[in-house]
C-alpha cells in the first residue's frame, strides 16, 4: 500500500508525462503551434484539438482512480495513527 505522499508524487509525475506526450503528439500534427494547448485551442487544426481533448478525458479517468486510492490511503494513515478517530471528512469512516 502506497502512502499519500507516494501517491501524490506519482500522480504529479504521471500528469507531467501525459502533458509532455500530448504536446509532442499535437506538435507532430500541427507544428506551427508547437503543441501548445492554448495556441491549438485558438489556431490549431481539428486533429491537434482532438488530441488534447482525448488527453483531458484520459486524465479525468486517471485522476478519479488516484483520488480513490488517495482517499483510501488517507483512511489507512489516520486509522493507524489515531484508531479512535472517525472524522466526517473520511468517506470510509462516515
Amino acid at each position: 500500500m502506497k502512502t499519500t505522499d507516494q501517491l501524490y508524487y506519482q500522480m504529479g509525475r504521471l500528469f507531467e508525462a501525459l502533458r509532455r506526450n500530448t504536446t509532442a503528439q499535437a506538435k507532430r500534427v500541427h507544428p506551427e503551434t508547437g503543441g501548445n494547448e492554448s495556441l491549438i485551442h485558438n489556431w490549431g487544426n481539428a486533429e491537434s484539438r482532438d488530441i488534447w481533448v482525448a488527453a483531458w478525458l484520459r486524465w479525468g479517468k486517471i485522476a478519479k482512480i488516484y483520488k480513490d486510492l488517495y482517499d483510501y490511503a488517507t483512511h489507512v494513515e489516520h486509522t493507524t495513527k489515531f484508531p479512535d478517530l472517525h472524522p466526517t471528512w473520511c468517506k470510509y469512516c462516515s
